[in-house]
């Protein structure tokens, strides 16, 4: 797609978070806690303690990114993806 569309001006780039901290993960972390007999705290420094950063991302941190990716500062970047993600991929 940015092949196709970047003559016209057009950038396509992917944005790929990693564990982000939105309240949707609240009831997830507990429903893993459960399965894993320990709590929701404990999955949640689990996947912290996964990071190299040591912490989960917060969601206006991939906001900026995402405003950055279609400001006019973004002007010679297509075909990419960005990966936001704490260092977590270290294990992968």
């Amino acid at each position: 797609m940015a092949g196709e569309l970047a003559p016209k001006g057009v950038r396509v780039n992917n944005l790929c978070p990693g564990i982000i901290d939105t309240e949707a993960w609240g009831p997830r972390r507990e429903m893993m806690g459960k399965v894993r007999g320990v709590t929701g705290d404990d999955v949640y420094k689990m996947f912290a303690d996964l990071s190299m950063m040591g912490r989960w991302g917060k969601p206006e941190e991939i906001g900026d990114i995402a405003a950055f990716l279609v400001s006019d500062k973004n002007s010679f970047m297509t075909g990419t993806t960005v990966e936001s993600c704490g260092g977590f991929a270290k294990y992968i």
